[in-house]
């Protein structure tokens, strides 16, 4: 069994009020992860995610979209890096 950490308690746990890049590869979970409570968005200007399906896909672009961020980039596969608007990306 694994045990589940979110993004909140990983902030709380290591004092962070923000963090300026999330990579996140959590082979197959995305689909779980922005299917819930996922306001914690607000508090990260960059996302690198490996999505590995459509569903998780789906789900994680109405996510962003909704706390703002655009897609940037997918540079190959599932891969996807998303930003807030006033965050430049190279």
């Amino acid at each position: 069994m694994v045990n589940r950490v979110t993004i909140p308690e990983i902030m709380r746990t290591h004092g962070l009020e923000r963090i300026d890049l999330l990579k996140m590869d959590i082979e197959g979970a995305e689909e779980e992860m922005f299917a819930s409570d996922f306001s914690w968005l607000d508090d990260v200007d960059v996302l690198l995610v490996e999505l590995h399906t459509e569903l998780a896909a789906t789900r994680f672009r109405a996510a962003t979209a909704l706390h703002g961020f655009r897609e940037v980039a997918a540079p190959s596969g599932q891969r996807v890096i998303a930003a807030r608007p006033r965050v430049s990306c190279i």
